[in-house]
């Protein structure tokens, strides 16, 4: 449990730090989002396959036990980074960040209506509470763009669905461990992607080197994250581990607030007094939202 939720936070942090780098690598190439899709998956395929033979296992499953699902976890992920990079042209990261709060509500209801689950009706309060604090965090600011709210929540639906499948996918290498099956799981994923992105990297118009070195940080903060968020939802499930990561509205604005005091404003805009409040309530909502959870799963 506890090392679930450590990956999860860790999961969280390195999501909301590669989100600013996103922001400043398309702001540097005239919002190049697809050639920071291509580069930045290129970049974490050529990680993987480095990362992939170190925790090869003994005895590899069938094929057809978790081909489907490697799938659908690589392609629901990539259109889903696809829209977040649409959206991220039209909203700063730390106000995109918690909006992506939705995704605990939609993976909720998918996971009742399709996949037979249940919850208790405090749980279904903690994933309420997680859900009004995204919100209280994406509404302390300017009203976000429609354009960025539609991508937002396209790409909300593509990580549920890539969520679901990473599920299942770690269920055949059970066997080799908790952080051995993440690695090596999320690694055939991101060989997947980088693959994928090769055809669309020639497609694209010239690409400049100087893209790749500045998408490599964006591309390392990433992967980590992913390495650690397959790990979390192995430790904890689906559910419980979106909660954890919700934590990253929160931990995004703090990078902000960071990032705005150092004076990038053109990254992070400054806030008021009352948005500072707004957000200190949210973080009090999330973190209830998180004791009630855990409080309720280990009662059942």
């Amino acid at each position: 449990m506890l090392l679930g939720v450590t990956l999860g936070f860790a999961a969280a942090t390195s999501n909301s730090a590669a989100y600013l780098f996103s922001r400043a690598f398309l702001q540097k190439h005239n919002n190049s989002y697809f050639h920071l899709l291509a580069v930045s998956h290129m970049i974490m395929g050529v990680l993987a396959l480095i990362v992939t033979p170190f925790f090869w296992p003994e005895t590899m499953p069938s094929f057809a036990s978790y081909a489907p699902f490697m799938a659908g976890a690589s392609l629901f992920y990539y259109g889903a980074q696809a829209c977040l990079f649409l959206a991220l042209r039209n909203i700063e990261a730390s106000r995109l960040s918690p909006l992506l709060g939705s995704k605990i509500i939609m993976i909720a209801l998918i996971s009742v209506i399709f996949l037979d689950k249940s919850f208790t009706g405090l749980q279904w309060v903690a994933i309420f509470l997680t859900f009004i604090a995204a919100m209280l965090l994406t509404g302390a600011g300017p009203r976000p763009p429609f354009k960025a709210v539609g991508f937002t929540m396209m790409t909300c639906l593509g990580y549920c669905l890539s969520d679901l499948s990473i599920i299942e996918l770690l269920k055949p290498f059970e066997s080799m461990g908790l952080v051995p099956s993440a690695i090596f799981t999320a690694s055939l994923c991101y060989i997947i992607c980088g693959i994928i992105s090769i055809p669309l990297y020639f497609f694209l118009p010239k690409t400049p080197m100087v893209m790749f070195k500045d998408a490599i940080p964006f591309s390392l903060l990433w992967f980590t994250a992913m390495l650690c968020l397959f790990g979390c939802f192995g430790a904890i499930g689906v559910i419980f581990g979106n909660i954890i990561q919700s934590t990253r509205g929160i931990i995004s604005v703090v990078i902000a607030a960071f990032v705005a005091m150092a004076g990038l404003i053109s990254l992070e805009s400054k806030v008021s007094t009352f948005v500072l409040v707004k957000r200190i309530f949210a973080a009090v909502l999330m973190s209830t939202a998180i004791a009630i959870f855990h409080l309720q799963r280990n009662a059942n």
